[in-house]
């Protein structure tokens, strides 16, 4: 077979796509003078405060570089064993706040105001914030850190809902049971801790999943997210009026696939699929969802949730350990938004005898290859049009699919046309194609939201002059 006709693969300009495998994402901006990072980021949202859950375990990211403070706090520090545990970049636990000993009244949030303020209380500085546990980035520990805000066990108690611009104290409104945290503060200070005269920053903190809570149905709420790619995009994730009873969201580049990876771009309840993170295991015929708060892996990315604009300031990559399966490497940050260029696009055919057929082409019944380069990763659709009438939907006609990752990658073809019959395959023999490519798709699953009746609002923020903006 001779090279296809003059048919060039085109790239796709839409760099949306959203998979609701029953799963969501939550993050908004707030008010310039409220400088911190945590809960009172949902202070602005309308409707009912999400709990921060922690039936299932969760780690929350902050990047800080060295000389900078980590200053962290929350409502059930020191209450039932509530505790808070920072790690470095490299997966060491560097300090443990639980109200006892060397932490006694440190990381407290003591009600409404002091969650507003962030951690400027006490120390030099003695503001109205709370008074931080602080841990201050040592030389050489410039990366991603972790925090965990836990109990010692787990209790399945029900709690009264507050809305989120309610006045609350921890007194009054933190539940007195092992199940949720009403408020959390991670923020990085410059020059000094934050109730030591540090400027508070804002966009350094992350997830790759976070899980809250509200007790029961009817009970709405309004959360928006900031959902960074690896490509680069920054999307805006509004939600309205939702009424979950769990609230967890996460987001990855494919969202549900098959065993081969493929994306299945529908929605399927819990049990419908698994939430594995080793691939390499996967059944082809089953679904399932890529674990979020796992390492990428090839083309299965988890992207970056925040709870503001990510700061200018982040760098591109950083040393991370992902806490839950000790594995430390370095993932991607801030990127430059980066556009689809596709490059050398031909076929290579495969007899099975380890010489590959002459340039362009195959022999008959035997399989080959679509070879091609591109810059970013995603899904590769590749139409043949095999009769060669014009068409690319008639029986006899092939539609080739695969996710790719950025570089030199392929979509196999196994020979046979779309009735499974092997090529009639003649010397000068040619057929038509055409292609797209996927790129920079965001997929957000959101479980155990029951209702959402306002529906979700999709922005892409970082979009060049000319592109859409406002996605769905």
């Amino acid at each position: 077979m001779k090279n296809p006709t003059n048919n060039s693969v085109s790239a796709s300009s839409c760099i949306f796509a959203s998979t609701f495998s029953l799963f969501l994402s939550l993050l908004l901006a707030l008010p310039a003078q409220l400088i911190a990072e945590g809960s009172k980021d949902f202070v602005t949202y309308g409707g009912f405060r999400m709990f921060l859950d922690t039936r299932d375990a969760q780690q929350l990211k902050v990047y800080a570089n060295a000389g900078e403070t980590i200053n962290v706090g929350a409502s059930h520090t020191g209450l039932w064993g509530g505790f808070i545990t920072v790690y470095d970049p490299s997966g060491n636990l560097a300090a443990t706040f639980d109200n006892t000993s060397g932490s006694a009244g440190l990381a407290i949030i003591n009600n409404s105001n002091e969650e507003a303020a962030g951690p400027t209380g006490g120390g030099s500085t003695n503001g109205s914030g709370y008074v931080p546990g602080t841990v201050a980035v040592p030389a050489g520990q410039s990366g991603v850190w972790t925090v965990i805000f836990d109990y010692p066990s787990y209790d399945n108690i029900g709690y009264v809902n507050i809305l989120n611009n309610a006045p609350w104290t921890r007194a009054a409104n933190q539940p007195n049971s092992r199940r949720v945290v009403l408020a959390w503060d991670i923020t990085v200070s410059q020059n000094g801790a934050g109730n030591a005269g540090g400027t508070l920053l804002e966009g350094r903190v992350y997830t790759n999943e976070h899980i809250s809570l509200l007790n029961g149905n009817g009970f709405n709420t309004s959360p928006v997210f900031y959902v960074l790619t690896n490509d680069g995009y920054l999307y805006e994730v509004d939600f309205h009026n939702a009424d979950p009873f769990r609230f967890p969201i996460s987001s990855n580049s494919l969202g549900l696939t098959d065993g081969t990876r493929m994306p299945i771009y529908k929605s399927k309840p819990e049990n419908n699929f698994t939430r594995d993170y080793d691939p390499a295991s996967w059944a082809d015929s089953s679904i399932y969802l890529y674990e979020p708060q796992a390492r990428d892996n090839g083309v299965l990315v988890n992207n970056k949730i925040f709870f503001n604009i990510p700061n200018s300031d982040l760098p591109t990559t950083a040393e991370v350990t992902d806490i839950f399966r000790t594995t430390t490497y370095s993932t991607w940050l801030r990127k430059e938004l980066e556009i689809l260029v596709i490059d050398s696009l031909y076929l290579v055919g495969d007899p099975g005898s380890g010489n590959p057929c002459s340039p362009g082409s195959i022999e008959s019944g035997n399989p080959a290859y679509f070879v091609f380069e591109t810059n970013l990763g995603g899904v590769a659709t590749l139409e043949l049009d095999l009769d060669n009438n014009g068409s690319f939907s008639n029986p006899m006609d092939r539609k080739l699919s695969a996710p790719i990752v950025a570089g030199i990658d392929e979509l196999p073809w196994d020979g046979l046309d779309g009735l499974g019959n092997p090529m009639p395959i003649q010397n000068g023999f040619t057929f038509s194609y055409r292609g797209a490519v996927k790129f920079g798709e965001l997929h957000i699953a959101y479980t155990d939201v029951e209702n959402a009746p306002g529906g979700v609002t999709f922005n892409w923020l970082n979009a060049p002059a000319g592109y859409a903006t406002d996605l769905f």
